[in-house]
């Protein structure tokens, strides 16, 4: 008996009453239907409103509170914060999920990878000053990456392959503000399922790109340095060019 691959798809668990309350105050607070200085309703109301017990949704506002969306005051209660002051990284991909243009979309995927492709200079500049052990355990894991991206049987593969092999360098590294910081930006963009495609499909381009970096690594060539950040570059303006002319659907069918 053949078993279908689809039966051993990753499940995602339903979300709970407090997962739902927290989503619907979030994403009224990211469209600005509630204004930044607002009060919100107390939790009896809200309660009543979202025909919830108290206590969820008092743990959804303060799942609010900790992410910095909310600021609660004795006795004013929970007001609604900036989030573009208080918010976190965290908030990437809820921004996302709130934009309702193909041209928006894109707009967006082109600030996330110039933010990425800032961070990985800082990255590339942390390389050059580490011992000798860790620069070869990096150059190893690139050879690991290399073998996993060309085993890769669909594009879904490939970038779930390709982020793992990525986050296991960082931690190599093991610099924590670039890794808490390049984080969220990689989980955004690996959310972004019309990239996998592209880079499954260019799949030879991106092996060479790592086998160029593999090199530069063992070199300690600095002066090649900005030379590898402008093939990123080139690479990621290629991709939005692709997400701009490609008629995509609005959620990429991955096989």
């Amino acid at each position: 008996m053949v078993v279908e691959p689809i039966m051993f798809e990753p499940v995602k668990p339903a979300p709970t009453a407090v997962d739902i309350c927290e989503q619907k105050i979030r994403d009224g607070i990211l469209t600005g239907h509630l204004a930044q200085g607002e009060f919100l309703p107390s939790e009896r109301v809200l309660a009543e409103r979202f025909q919830l017990n108290r206590l969820t949704v008092r743990s959804a506002l303060a799942r609010l509170t900790a992410a910095g969306l909310l600021s609660v005051r004795q006795g004013s209660g929970y007001r609604v914060n900036d989030y573009r002051l208080h918010g976190s990284g965290d908030l990437l991909g809820h921004l996302r999920s709130q934009l309702t243009t193909r041209r928006q979309e894109n707009e967006f995927v082109q600030t996330l990878l110039q933010i990425r492709r800032g961070l990985y200079q800082a990255v590339l500049e942390v390389l050059l000053d580490i011992d000798e052990e860790t620069r070869r355990t990096v150059c190893r894991q690139i050879d690991d990456l290399i073998d996993a991206l060309t085993d890769a049987s669909n594009c879904r593969e490939y970038a779930e392959r390709e982020l793992h092999g990525i986050r296991e360098m960082l931690c190599t590294i093991d610099h924590i503000p670039l890794l808490l910081t390049l984080n969220p930006v990689l989980k955004t963009l690996h959310e972004e399922t019309r990239i996998w495609a592209l880079n499954y499909a260019n799949a030879k381009r991106k092996a060479d790109g790592y086998r160029i970096f593999k090199y530069w690594l063992e070199q300690k060539d600095k002066d090649a340095l900005v030379p590898l950040i402008g093939e990123l570059k080139r690479f990621d303006v290629w991709t939005l060019r692709q997400l701009e002319s490609k008629q995509f659907d609005g959620q990429l069918k991955v096989i």
